[in-house]
């Protein structure tokens, strides 16, 4: 590494860390959006299972048990992720988050560098890329981030690869491609792969060949092989989720990005985003990459630059495809079936930023885009003037000085003071703060609920209550995320180890049993009242969650937040995770299972199922059957009951005693890959209650019944992986030319 690369990592490694060290040093923390609500209390539960000595196939806490390792979301097969597991884990996560901010900078001044850009100039377009809006606003999006932070070596080493054949390169850019697949978010390799194919069409044109395309493609299968240990079993499990049944229209186009957008490249806040997308705010925060990168890109568009005319497609189809339902684009695309499973077309902005960026810091080393840029800033002054932005006609004005006398001895250092002023504007909405307590000190409902949470479960049904303090879910008011804090929003729970059930599926992940489950007891909620204590023995559920007045919640907040208590705990009785059935009752459908709910008096010791097995009928009356002496002494009893429950993450293991054939009801989430065994012996696992399951345990007697969930796509898929990255190696050490 040359001298001048060294001090420019070094120093871009220096401003990431210094804009960002307090919350490193552990004095502030980062909350906005998912990072508090999802990522933060999911990598504690992912630690917790690998801690306890269990690979994470299931993830118990939530939603009455879920796939995990098969989820991407969980990004459980990235290596970085397993920085959590470092002896403390609130350190360990945010070194996860601030790292790639780093990696960010540092992979983009490389493809700069390697794209024959000078020092200086890869220098300002890889800090105007780390802390550019576009990542800046994946700081609460970290599979999108994670992303982002490993695109440019991908991008990198394929063009190395296309113009010079060397097989370390093509290692090289299948194995970082392979990255990306192991973090697994599906519409960012999607981008990946459409700025990598028209790199090569490009290519194709100038040299009068496919070749190019070709050689894409086949990083692209090398790629996928790397990654097959996250995309394998991803794509098996969206085949049993929510996702398999596709989503609504609106459900896929609920992120639209609107045209007016098109000033934010130019002026952050140049329109008020708040009116124009109706969940008041867009899905990436901020899309401004920063004025200097915004007027080098116009200037270097309008004098037709080498590469203009590549940047410009791919700046037209991300924004084309962005603006989701305000063309008929994606309405033909839904309607081909092309478009049912994925959701936010705001997301494929990410490419056209990234081309824009990686477009723009190469013109920095042009002085005819120099003086041309010094206009385009001109002219953004002018419109900032009329807009009367007297910080946005400063800022302008001073970027038309700066690169007026960009090859004076001081330039580099200057730019980089403007750089930072400009988009550190943008962290206080991108970046705000919380002090450390808001994650690491458990609110107060946590510390009240009680401490053998391993039996029961939360019934979270505060998402489902349309009250006026969630009508803006993603502001970045710190009293609201105090009210959320403190009323353990889902997946809040799961940091302080409480089970839950009935919360809401943010990534539209969950199984479609679960799916089903909550879509009935969410119509029953519209006509019963009383619907908590029908669901709850079916759920394990002890406690219902409901807010408790939060517009009096949130006024309290100017006194001590952490004080605020914004909910109200309902009990529900003790409801367990394993009981035998008094009556089991059959249901052709869910549609049947509703309405038989909505005519129950009572579900307690109740199973329905539309498939008992051979044929069970339990006896009409436990009492009719031989006196069984009970296991804690007292009368007699004839029915079936639970000796004892230990529990895994991937396990349970349920002894019981009955007195002849009986039904035993698991309220764990039904799925395939779930193993049943009855005193060693398979036995058939049978849906019940539709979103949980039962099995038959058929003769009189103590028994000892098995639950084991082992996905067997993963170890496969792993071995796929690791035999791929194997072959790469292979290829990049002794292989000379291809």
């Amino acid at each position: 590494m040359k001298r001048p690369d060294a001090i420019a990592l070094a120093v871009l490694t220096a401003l990431v860390t210094l804009l960002f060290a307090d919350v490193l040093a552990g004095v502030n923390v980062l909350y906005l959006r998912d990072l508090s609500h999802y990522y933060y209390p999911a990598k504690h539960v992912l630690r917790e299972i690998v801690l306890g000595g269990e690979f994470p196939y299931w993830n118990p806490l939530l939603a009455a048990g879920q796939p995990m390792a098969a989820n991407p979301e969980h990004e459980v097969f990235y290596p970085l992720t397993w920085l959590i597991l470092l002896p403390s884990y609130d350190f360990g996560f945010r070194l996860l988050v601030i790292l790639h901010l780093d990696i960010a900078a540092w992979t983009m001044y490389a493809l700069l560098r390697s794209l024959r850009t000078s020092p200086a100039a890869a220098f300002l377009g890889a800090l105007s890329y780390a802390l550019g809006g576009a990542v800046l606003s994946c700081l609460v999006l970290l599979p999108y981030l994670f992303e982002l932070a490993w695109l440019p070596l991908t991008c990198l080493f394929t063009r190395r690869f296309l113009l010079h054949r060397r097989p370390r390169d093509f290692a090289a850019a299948a194995a970082f491609l392979g990255l990306q697949m192991l973090i697994g978010e599906p519409t960012t390799i999607a981008q990946t792969g459409f700025l990598l194919g028209m790199y090569a069409i490009g290519l194709g044109i100038r040299t009068r060949t496919l070749r190019p395309l070709g050689w894409v493609a086949l990083i692209s299968i090398a790629g996928l092989l790397a990654g097959a240990a996250t995309i394998f079993p991803a794509i098996d499990h969206a085949g049993d989720s929510v996702r398999a049944r596709g989503f609504e229209f609106d459900v896929v186009t609920a992120w639209s990005t609107p045209f007016a957008r098109v000033a934010e490249l130019f002026l952050p806040g140049a329109v008020d985003l708040t009116s124009l997308y109706e969940r008041r705010t867009p899905f990436l925060i901020s899309i401004y990459p920063g004025l200097l990168v915004a007027a080098l890109l116009v200037a270097g568009l309008i004098l037709r630059k080498r590469g203009a005319a590549l940047t410009a497609a791919i700046l037209a189809a991300s924004w084309l495809l962005a603006v989701g339902h305000h063309t008929p684009l994606w309405h033909w695309l839904y309607e081909a079936g092309l478009a049912r499973s994925i959701r936010y077309p705001e997301k494929f902005l990410l490419m056209g930023l990234f081309a824009a960026t990686v477009f723009a810091a190469r013109m920095l080393d042009d002085e005819r885009v120099r003086r041309v840029a010094m206009g385009v800033a001109a002219a953004i002054a002018v419109v900032a003037l009329v807009r009367w932005s007297p910080v946005a006609v400063l800022f302008a004005a001073l970027l038309a000085l700066l690169l007026r006398n960009f090859q004076q001895r001081f330039a580099v250092a200057l730019v980089t003071v403007f750089v930072l002023l400009d988009l550190g504007m943008l962290l206080p909405d991108l970046a705000p703060r919380m002090p450390a307590e808001y994650l690491t000190e458990p609110p107060l409902l946590a510390q009240r609920l009680p401490r053998d949470r391993q039996s029961w479960r939360l019934m979270h049904v505060i998402e489902w209550q349309n009250r006026d303090v969630e009508v803006r879910p993603f502001t970045t008011g710190p009293d609201l995320y105090w009210i959320r804090r403190n009323a353990l929003r889902p997946m809040m729970p799961a940091r302080w180890d409480i089970r839950t059930v009935m919360e809401l599926d943010y990534d539209l992940t969950a199984l479609l049993p679960t799916t089903e489950f909550v879509d009935v007891v969410f119509w029953l909620g519209h006509g019963r009242r009383d619907w908590p204590t029908l669901v709850a023995p079916m759920a394990n559920a002890r406690l219902l969650a409901l807010y408790d007045d939060p517009a009096q919640a949130l006024a309290r907040v100017n006194g001590d937040r952490q004080q605020v208590q914004p909910v109200r705990i309902v009990p529900l009785g003790d409801n367990p995770r394993y009981f035998f059935a008094d009556k089991v009752e059959p249901i052709r459908d869910v549609r049947d299972f509703a309405g038989k709910l909505a005519m129950a008096k009572s579900t307690r010791g109740v199973a329905y199922v539309s498939n008992v097995g051979r044929g069970f009928s339990p006896p009409p009356s436990w009492a009719d059957g031989g006196a069984l002496p009970h296991p804690r002494g007292g009368r007699a009893e004839a029915a079936p009951y639970i000796l004892r429950v230990r529990e895994t993450a991937n396990t349970a293991r349920i002894d019981v005693h009955t007195s002849g054939p009986a039904f035993l009801v698991m309220s764990v989430t039904p799925h395939e890959y779930w193993r049943v065994t009855i005193d060693g012996r398979p036995a058939e696992a049978i849906v019940t209650n539709v979103g949980f399951q039962g099995v038959v345990v058929p003769e009189a007697g103590r028994h000892v019944v098995e639950m084991r969930y082992r996905n067997p796509v993963i170890p496969i898929a792993a071995a796929i992986s690791a035999a791929a990255l194997l072959a790469l190696a292979f290829v990049a050490i002794t292989m000379r030319a291809l």
